[in-house]
Order: structure tokens, then C-alpha cells, then sequence
């Protein structure tokens, strides 16, 4: 599920405050950590989001921000609320960007390979 259709799923509703309570637990715990990890690149915006979140007073307020765009479309797993188990990855979109990079690099390489052995055969003779 991603985070956007998770927050609209706990908007005004009974859950929100549960979860807001709890991302602000989780988060606080491990906040010296994350600050000094939100200047990467790529994770860098979507942890200054969650960082936004977990400070947050309602969704609706969260929604209003621009950390939500940041990360709305990131998947987000919530497994026993009460202890802090979430988990944030990278969404669908995401996750089709890096096979797309992964494979350009791949091709990239190999035509490199390529070159140079039958480059080494074509000069030898």
C-alpha cells in the first residue's frame, strides 16, 4: 500500500491519532540517525517527510506540506502500530526507475566488455 492511500485510509478517523502518536515514538528513537542520513540523495527527501510526519498534529495538516509529495507514492508497510513497525520502500514508480538504471548500466558494461575483446582481436592482426 503506499503512504498516500494509507494516510487517506486513517484520515479523520479514529487510527490517525493512533498512528500519528506511534510514527512520532518510532521516529524519535532513531531521530539523531536520520538527520544525519537526510542529505543522500534519493532517501534524503523521503526521510525529511517521514521526519515531517512523525512531527505532525493531523494528516490533513501533514497533506498540506510538500514532504507529502515527497513521499505519497512510497509503500509503506504497517505491521503491530503499537510497537513502531513500519516500514517505508520504495513504491511501484520507484522500483521501475531502478530496473530501467540497473538495466542501462548492465548494457553499458557489457558493451563495454564487448569492445574490448573483440577490439583486442581486430588489433592483433
Amino acid at each position: 500500500m503506499t503512504v498516500s492511500e494509507y494516510l487517506n485510509s486513517i484520515e479523520n478517523t479514529e487510527q490517525e491519532q493512533k498512528a500519528l502518536a506511534s510514527f512520532a515514538k518510532a521516529f524519535c528513537e532513531v531521530k539523531d540517525e536520520l538527520a544525519k542520513a537526510v542529505n543522500y540523495p534519493f532517501v534524503g527527501k523521503c526521510l525529511r517527510a517521514l521526519l515531517a510526519l512523525s512531527q505532525a498534529t493531523s494528516v490533513t495538516e501533514f497533506k498540506q506540506t510538500n514532504h507529502y509529495n515527497n513521499i505519497k507514492n512510497w509503500d509503506i508497510n504497517v505491521d503491530q502500530l503499537e510497537k513502531g513497525n513500519i516500514q517505508v520502500t520504495p513504491g511501484p514508480a520507484h522500483k521501475e526507475a531502478i530496473i530501467e538504471v540497473v538495466a542501462m548500466v548492465g548494457a553499458l558494461l557489457l558493451g563495454f566488455w564487448l569492445g574490448r575483446k573483440f577490439g583486442k582481436k581486430k588489433s592483433k592482426k
